[in-house]
């Protein structure tokens, strides 16, 4: 997240949509949203900077820029991210108001909102092989990945018809990170 700057609640959850849409995961490494009015609007102006600092007098160091622009009331990078998602996880196209209401919900109340499931969020996402893959380092990667219970052999032939659906148990987040951190992307692809 890039700090030290201004910007709206719409404008930061819309942009930790997209990460999250484009990677099935959101990113808190160590930034926090300050603010000035006690409930968070689509307007409420706010700051990204670094994370309050704690003297061993436990006083709170706020950043200079949150200072500097007159913002005393903050919310972490971990308390948006994990309200954004895991209302994501049961309502997969939320709007700002319902994400910025689950937001005000857990500042106020210390748990997350509850959220009806709608249909779209429970999809399982489909993990495609799309080429027929020669290497049996890459088939057995991505067995391995998947937690596939089939021998190689049986893989190998499965996978000569491509596209190739693999039967995996998982969320859409949860699948794009496995081929994000296994390096799959050139291999596999994920979708509902």
């Amino acid at each position: 997240m890039i700090k030290d700057r201004i910007l709206t609640f719409e404008e930061l959850i819309n942009e930790l949509l997209s990460v999250y849409n484009d990677d099935g995961e959101i990113i808190d490494d160590g930034w926090t949203v300050y603010y000035k009015d006690a409930e968070i609007e689509k307007t409420t102006v706010c700051c990204i900077s670094d994370s309050i600092e704690v003297t061993d007098d436990y006083e709170e160091v706020f950043p200079p820029f949150a200072l500097e622009n007159d913002m005393e009331l903050y919310v972490s990078d971990e308390t948006v991210v994990d309200v954004i998602t895991s209302y994501l996880m049961k309502n997969r196209r939320p709007t700002i108001e319902q994400l910025i209401d689950a937001i005000n919900y857990y500042l106020e109340n210390d748990c997350f909102i509850y959220v009806e499931s709608d249909d779209s969020a429970c999809d399982t996402p489909q993990v495609v092989i799309e080429k027929e893959i020669s290497d049996k380092r890459v088939l057995m990667k991505i067995k391995k990945a998947f937690s596939l219970e089939v021998s190689l052999s049986e893989f190998v032939e499965q996978t000569k018809d491509t596209p190739y659906v693999l039967d995996v148990k998982l969320t859409l987040p949860e699948a794009k990170k496995i081929v994000k951190d296994n390096e799959l992307k050139d291999f596999v692809s994920v979708i509902i």
